[in-house]
């Protein structure tokens, strides 16, 4: 069998574009990187943001330089950042270090995953978690599925853990059950590739026959999963075994890759309107960055294997499928 190749893509660093400003009460600067994807949540939140706001963009090349942000930011009294992936982040952390106006400039961080791990170390700090909710995947797939699973397995690194647990919380309201093996506690953290596969490949079988696990869901995480886990456990195993899984992201239920049985990712135009209305809350309602803190994302846009899903032998409710984004023959 030919093995599949994940393809990560590595963003560069910054160079500095601002577009030309309109006259508007509230200017802000997005520092984003060169694709458009992040041009669309921008599209979104000046969809949803009246002309009181101008939102600049900073497109992440490789001639960044620290004096540009910092100038532009005060010449253009720039009264928020939106931060957009690591290197924007990485960069804003270092000109805090530099200048304190970047200390007590608000931020609102899209676009990131584990964005509270990730922003650690930034001040004024508010965004969404980019990361589609565990209790979202879980419901929605059981919504189209004839079968009420009840039991649903899942593998995490221990930085999720707060994730994991309060997913469990939510998810025992609906009487299911979450079996979570953890694949780095037994090295403080600090588990390799290779060492996170050999966890899920020793724990695969108590899983299913002992814990009952209907199906598993996949964490977006690259300890979980990676060109090895892909290959080597997560088609090699849980696929061939017909074990359904569950995935954050759409390219894991696409054609070419055909794990995924169900998948979700967020609905990016809806997400730059819900940074808007942080935005909005913190300007115009007076709420505090700390009262708004990471949301959860609350729109999705979800996908769904019938292949896959004939191929495991799973019933599906067929009139629940209009509520799917895409289906994929």
């Amino acid at each position: 069998m030919k093995r599949l190749q994940l393809i990560f893509v590595v963003l560069s660093p910054v160079y500095l574009t601002i577009a030309s400003s309109v006259a508007a009460k509230t200017n802000m600067i997005a520092l984003i990187p060169q694709d458009k994807q992040f041009l669309q949540v921008v599209d979104g939140m000046r969809s949803e943001l009246d002309a009181n706001y101008n939102i600049d963009i900073v497109t992440m090349t490789k001639s960044f330089k620290f004096d540009d942000v910092t100038q532009a930011c005060k010449k253009n009294d720039i009264k928020a950042l939106i931060l957009m992936d690591e290197a924007a982040i990485n960069a804003i952390r270092e000109l805090q270090e530099q200048d304190n106006f970047f200390v007590s400039i608000p931020k609102f961080v899209f676009m990131t995953l584990q964005v509270e791990n990730s922003t650690k170390g930034l001040s004024n700090v508010a965004g969404i978690k980019f990361e589609v909710p565990i209790y979202t995947l879980v419901t929605n797939f059981r919504i189209v599925s004839q079968k009420d699973i009840s039991n649903i397995g899942i593998f995490y690194r221990q930085s999720f853990a707060g994730s994991v647990d309060e997913a469990k919380k939510m998810l025992e309201k609906e009487e299911i059950s979450l079996n979570a093996v953890c694949v780095d506690c037994e090295n403080n953290g600090k588990a390799t590739v290779q060492k996170a596969l050999s966890v899920m490949e020793n724990s695969f079988d108590k899983m299913i026959k002992e814990q009952g696990s209907e199906a598993f869901l996949v964490l977006a995480d690259n300890l979980i999963m990676n060109n090895a886990s892909l290959n080597d456990f997560w088609i090699g195993k849980v696929k061939k075994e017909k074990i359904p899984v569950i995935a954050p992201f759409e390219m894991l239920a696409s054609k070419k890759v055909g794990l995924a049985i169900f998948a979700a990712d967020p609905d990016l135009t809806q997400l730059g309107a819900q940074g808007a209305n942080q935005i909005i809350e913190y300007f115009e309602n007076g709420s505090s960055l700390e009262t708004i803190g990471f949301e959860p994302t609350i729109s999705i846009k979800s996908s769904l294997n019938e292949s896959v899903a004939k191929d495991l032998g799973w019933k599906l409710k067929t009139e629940k499928l209009r509520r799917i984004n895409q289906i994929i023959k």
